[in-house]
């Protein structure tokens, strides 16, 4: 038996669980008006973080010219998104609620699932959202992985679910992923870039108006503007009070010069210790005294949208989050990434700027972490101009997640 077709025999149980479903599910499928143009997108997850939104809102916006577009989530802050969609929430509600979802999706004629970094179980699941996907995939529609990655360090039970996946496209999202993801599986993925390269920035909420222009008033008076994001998985990786160490770090470089300003933004507003807000309050409450002229914390909510506008308006960042940097990238501005889980190496070998990673441990010093921005300041120009040059071609890859769907056009 080919290596994607073999199953464990801990999972006969669930194998023949899902057969039952899928047959029920065609059963149904076969009652239901299905309007073939319809796509269905289902999320990374549950929410939360502004990543999330970035790639469900590209995505939506994205695939909208081919078809209605339906969204398997709670209408939520996160979920809420610029594009007419209709919500089908699988999780919550009544058994009544969760079957006019299940109708909802199979009355579609595409499900696309939005592997992200969750897909190859590297954060300890077993990714049963591609479990979701496979079932609906089985039952009839058609189907395509978009945008992930894949970690050195795969979950075993995930492998699994990706290795009994049935031939679907699979849109990997940045080269090192693919080779590890063609020798995991044995299977040809296709190359791509974050869906979220395609997300139009836009201003919509007063604390992002008044952020940008706090930050255009700083660059005209000649300053720099740096923006700083920390969160709970990058302060977990590093050393001691990783929060202390950046605010030593930034102390210093705000100090060396007047001409530098530093603006803290929060990425992921779930509560601590997984989130960015209490992180960046406290290092607000660190930094503001000593610079009052020249530090502003971005207090939420805002959108991923605001966000990208704001990262055309800045001169530079650092940052653990990783759909913070496509923003920045996706706008020319040069961007630090504290790495983890693989998944920067990968976006910035798009750019060939493997120079601008640092590891949790080098963050966690802040003579290391000084002379990194103070690297960075100085070649600002360069760094532009090498992005301004690879963006054209990520953008194009980016689109590769969807062109697919031309063909079912009729």
């Amino acid at each position: 038996m080919p290596r994607c077709c073999r199953l464990p025999s801990g999972l006969q149980g669930h194998f023949m669980r899902d057969q039952n479903i899928v047959a029920a599910l065609r059963l149904m499928r076969r009652f239901i008006k299905v309007d073939p143009k319809k796509i269905v997108i289902l999320p990374p997850s549950s929410g939360g973080s502004l990543g999330d939104q970035a790639m469900l809102d590209s995505t939506a916006a994205s695939i909208s010219r081919f078809g209605d577009v339906v969204l398997v989530a709670v209408p939520e802050p996160n979920t809420t998104l610029r594009t007419k969609l209709t919500y089908a929430p699988l999780n919550g509600g009544s058994k009544l609620d969760k079957l006019r979802a299940v109708k909802e999706i199979l009355s579609a004629g595409t499900i696309l699932f939005l592997g992200a970094d969750v897909i190859d179980g590297a954060y300890g699941g077993d990714c049963r959202r591609l479990g979701v996907f496979d079932l609906f995939v089985r039952a009839g529609l058609r189907g395509a992985c978009l945008g992930f990655s894949v970690s050195a360090k795969p979950g075993a039970r995930a492998v699994e679910r990706l290795l009994n996946l049935p031939p679907v496209p699979m849109h990997v999202r940045d080269r090192l992923s693919l080779e590890r993801f063609d020798k995991l599986t044995g299977r040809k993925g296709i190359l791509v870039a974050d869906t979220a390269f395609q997300l139009r920035p836009e201003v919509t909420t007063p604390v992002m108006g008044q952020a940008i222009d706090w930050a255009r008033a700083q660059r005209a008076e000649g300053r720099k503007v740096l923006v700083v994001n920390l969160g709970g998985w990058t302060l977990e990786r590093m050393k001691g009070d990783g929060v202390a160490a950046v605010n030593t770090c930034l102390e210093r470089w705000l100090g060396a010069s007047p001409d530098r300003a530093v603006l803290l933004l929060p990425h992921d507003f779930k509560p601590a210790p997984v989130g960015d807000i209490e992180p960046l309050r406290r290092l607000n409450g660190m930094l503001a005294p000593q610079f009052p002229d020249r530090v502003h914390f971005v207090e939420p909510p805002f959108n991923t949208w605001d966000v990208k506008a704001l990262a055309g308006e800045i001169d530079f960042s650092m940052t653990g989050r990783m759909h913070f940097s496509i923003a920045c990238l996706g706008m020319g501005t040069p961007t630090i990434g504290i790495v983890y889980q693989g998944k920067f190496e990968g976006l910035m070998d798009h750019f060939g700027l493997d120079n601008m990673l640092i590891t949790p441990d080098e963050a966690s010093d802040p003579d290391v972490l000084l002379a990194r921005l103070n690297e960075t300041e100085a070649q600002l120009p360069e760094l532009r101009e090498r992005i301004a040059g690879k963006l054209p071609t990520v953008k194009e890859l980016s689109w590769k997640n969807f062109a697919w769907l031309e063909q079912g056009r009729t």
